[in-house]
């Protein structure tokens, strides 16, 4: 071999080290930056506090505190067990949690740290997975557009400010890993790759089963990037793209029927103003139900405020079949259906993003399965993913931005909208943030978009009483707590005007003016309509004794504490009640 020939070799090899360290560091930079961003985005959820229902998965629930040792019996029980509800498998996250606590104890920064690292892991995967499908096609810019509309959008705020909503993104980050071993496997069909994807899939569905709507999606992600001619169909990758979607679709088949074998269908106390559908089962109300839930997902996907930490009835109004938002949103998904028939065969960004967009949200839009609250704001974490894709095809079509262009080419007025919206989704994310300081804070912030819904009202009245009560406890006097009584009485009110059947607010009015106003006609009054919806609830039947012995009508006060002891005879106060009467009645007779 000649002296230059081997110059010229080393040379070569010498520039591909360097091409290949200047992007090793590009992909290091990226990394780092995304990092940045999450802490930048999501950093001061880490002074935050318990939030909504953070309690119940971690700090209050006993499997988790008994730590590494449960993680058994967490996979063999259902995800929520208790009194008036069990409903739901996700044994994964359960299982972090006791992990967690194994390892750092409750430790409230060190839980929300891990929710922004496990952001990081989002965003990083999102931004993969918009590389591989349109970096070439579309080019970088188109690239980071997509990934900035989705990862700096404040709807996602309640899944990564609430600990328990950590399950989001933990079955987002195994499913998209899934895919990427899926994509493995297509390239160069391996069983190993097919085998991890398989892995990896099973595990983000045991961390949520929302996971099931990657089956609806990965037909059209496949076509996408692997699709040519159906005549094509036995061959090639086409025919590995096949492979790995039936294995799939059948092992997310098997594990729904094996979960649902498991367990017990969803049992809780759900009423009218949590999911309509509960009580009204026709096809009329389902799909108006669903048209509206969906105008509802694309309005705050379109303008993110308010942002609420529930909703439901009235807050999402129940509009019927034939009302005119119910149309308008029914002729908005069908023209998205148009343009995917249309598209997805020319393989468009638009296309995709669509599909991907209305196959994922499917799961949560009331048709399958009816969604407790109608609408939620973490069951769009993954779907805002498609709608991202269309919002970067939309900019780049409007201002004719071509194809593999950069910064330079963008016009002067899209960079200012675009930085003006960037911005603001920035802000209110970060603001957003705060109002998940801790429950009280989040109930009270939030009341005053909220102020319609029976449930938030409901809500924020019991958390003001819960800390009412423990002030009592410790021995404050009650004198001290007349203002925020007044205002738990008011807010109770406001509830039961919205929704006049529901036997907790009159329970609980009666109890507020039995405990803290003294006033047992005005509380019996309101027992009374609890009785007449639930006879046979405990509380119901406890508190209408407490009314009648204050009255100091003894004998009907004995008959309902003999009521509530026969509906729940684990319970000792209303049998120590009726000794005390009857000692009172011997002593009175003597």
């Amino acid at each position: 071999m000649k002296d230059d020939e081997v110059c010229l070799r080393v040379a070569s090899f010498s520039k591909i080290n360097i091409i290949l360290h200047i992007l090793y560091m590009k992909a290091h930079k990226i990394h780092l930056f995304l990092l940045i961003l999450s802490i930048v985005l999501y950093g001061n959820t880490m002074r935050n506090g318990w939030g909504l229902d953070d309690v119940f998965v971690l700090k209050d629930n006993d499997q988790v505190m008994r730590g590494i040792s449960e993680i058994p019996e967490i996979f063999t029980t259902p995800y929520f067990s208790g009194p008036g509800a069990n409903f739901g498998y996700r044994p994964l996250t359960k299982a972090m949690f006791a992990i967690e606590y194994s390892v750092f104890g409750i430790n409230l920064p060190v839980h929300h740290l891990i929710n922004v690292l496990l952001y990081f892991f989002c965003g990083l995967l999102a931004f993969r997975f918009l590389k591989r499908y349109f970096g070439e096609v579309k080019g970088m810019l188109f690239v980071w557009l997509a990934f900035l509309f989705w990862f700096i959008h404040p709807v996602h705020t309640e899944v990564v400010a609430s600990l328990k909503n950590r399950e989001e993104m933990l079955w987002m980050i195994l499913g998209f890993l899934s895919l990427e071993q899926i994509e493995k496997y297509i390239e160069k069909p391996k069983a190993g790759y097919l085998l991890l994807a398989l892995v990896l899939f099973v595990l983000s569905y045991l961390a949520k089963q929302s996971a099931l709507s990657l089956v609806l999606v990965l037909p059209v992600m496949l076509w996408y990037r692997n699709g040519t001619h159906l005549k094509n169909l036995l061959s090639g990758r086409q025919l590995s793209s096949l492979v790995a979607l039936m294995v799939i679709i059948l092992s997310g088949w098997v594990l729904y029927k094996i979960t649902y074998r498991m367990f017990a269908a969803d049992q809780m106390d759900i009423f009218y103003f949590e999911s309509p559908l509960r009580y009204q089962q026709s096809l009329t109300v389902r799909m108006a139900t669903a048209f509206t839930s969906l105008l509802f997902y694309l309005k705050i996907l379109a303008f993110p405020h308010p942002l609420l930490f529930y909703y439901g009835l009235y807050t999402i109004p129940e509009w019927t079949l034939w009302s005119f938002p119910v149309i308008f949103s029914a002729m908005i998904h069908l023209g998205f259906l148009f343009v995917i028939i249309y598209g997805i065969r020319k393989k468009t960004a638009t296309a995709f993003g669509l599909a991907f967009y209305i196959l994922t949200v499917f799961m949560f839009s009331n048709i399958p399965e009816n969604v407790n609250g109608i609408v939620a704001e973490r069951l769009i974490f993954v779907p805002s993913f498609g709608i991202a894709i269309v919002l970067a095809a939309l900019v780049t079509g409007v201002f004719r931005i071509p194809s593999g262009a950069g910064i330079k080419e963008i016009p002067l007025t899209a960079k200012i909208v675009l930085l003006l919206l960037f911005l603001f989704y920035m802000g209110k994310t970060i603001v957003r943030n705060t109002s998940w300081y801790d429950s009280r804070t989040l109930f009270t912030n939030d009341i005053r978009y909220n102020y319609r819904s029976v449930q938030a009202n409901t809500i924020l009245a019991g958390e003001m009483m819960d800390r009412v009560m423990k002030e009592l406890n410790k021995g404050a006097a009650p004198q001290r707590f007349k203002n925020t009584t007044d205002s738990v009485i008011a807010i109770y009110n406001r509830a039961w005007m919205l929704y006049r059947d529901n036997y907790r607010v009159l329970n609980n009015l009666g109890d507020m003016y039995l405990t803290f106003r003294g006033q047992p006609d005005t509380a019996l009054a309101y027992l009374a309509g609890a009785f007449r919806l639930e006879p046979g609830n405990f509380y119901v039947n406890f508190n209408i004794a407490r009314g009648f012995e204050m009255k100091g009508d003894h004998r009907v006060a004995l008959f309902y504490y003999a009521r509530a002891n026969q509906l729940d005879p684990g319970k000792p106060q209303p049998l120590e009640k009726i000794k005390e009467l009857q000692g009172k009645s011997v002593g009175t007779v003597q």
